[in-house]
């Protein structure tokens, strides 16, 4: 069963549902039993359904999205992907505005997100998920976003023979690729920001500390061994 990726039939709202299974639809002629890999068993991603070898988060948030395929046309996850990509599009300009170097992550995101848009819509949850740990402040968040990329393009929460069908059939597909090379660079970029600043609000908050401490030493008798001894020791710590 060869599927053609922009074909919309069949339709979302037609097509069986599982909360707990829901490669049964994505991927209808995969099973365990399959052992011929020269072609594709999963849907394309389109206007009108989706599919792949992807976690069951990833299965559920395309389903959401859609609203279940309901309203297609005028609901569908393309549809809804480019309103997200212009949200995108304006709160990382305005994490990274002005015109250095810096800005220049505009540019990659924008480009990086129409491409996926225009050839491969299924990664742009991974494509957002990464994006977001780029606009939110919380360093804890951001980890959590990026190690929620991973997650969505791996099959978590499915069965073994996903995995079979990802190594056998979609590691071996040249035009992969470029897409997924272009997804480790913004996740390792992100993943730079987040060390970067992880670094720098830790240093601060340690400085921040030493200067509180000092300012406390400093309201201190001048006469106090408790306050010589340890304004030598936070001193000595600041240079550091």
């Amino acid at each position: 069963m060869i599927l053609t990726p922009i074909w919309p039939r069949p339709l979302l709202r037609d097509m069986s549902w599982n909360w707990l299974n829901p490669w049964a639809t994505g991927c209808p002629g995969l099973n365990a039993q399959v052992r011929d890999f020269s072609h594709d068993y999963c849907y394309g991603t389109n206007a009108g359904h989706f599919g792949g070898p992807y976690s069951i988060i990833w299965y559920w948030a395309m389903y959401g999205l859609a609203l279940g395929g309901r309203y297609y046309p005028y609901v569908n996850d393309l549809t809804v992907f480019v309103v997200i990509n212009f949200f995108f599009v304006w709160k990382i300009r305005r994490a990274f505005p002005g015109y250095k170097k810096l800005a220049l992550v505009n540019t990659l995101y924008s480009w990086t997100a129409w491409m996926f848009l225009l050839a491969w819509p299924q990664i742009l949850l991974i494509l957002y998920s990464m994006a977001g740990s780029l606009i939110v402040k919380n360093r804890w968040l951001r980890l959590s976003l990026l190690i929620l990329a991973p997650i969505l393009r791996f099959p978590i929460g499915g069965p073994l023979y996903l995995w079979t069908f990802i190594f056998n059939f979609s590691f071996h597909i040249a035009g992969n690729a470029s897409p997924y090379v272009a997804t480790v660079f913004f996740w390792l970029l992100c993943l730079g920001f987040l060390i970067r600043d992880w670094h720098w609000k830790t240093v601060s908050a340690a400085g921040l500390t030493v200067h509180t401490l000092i300012h406390i030493l400093d309201r201190l008798p001048s006469h106090s061994r408790t306050r010589d001894y340890l304004f030598r020791d936070v001193s000595q710590t600041e240079s550091i």
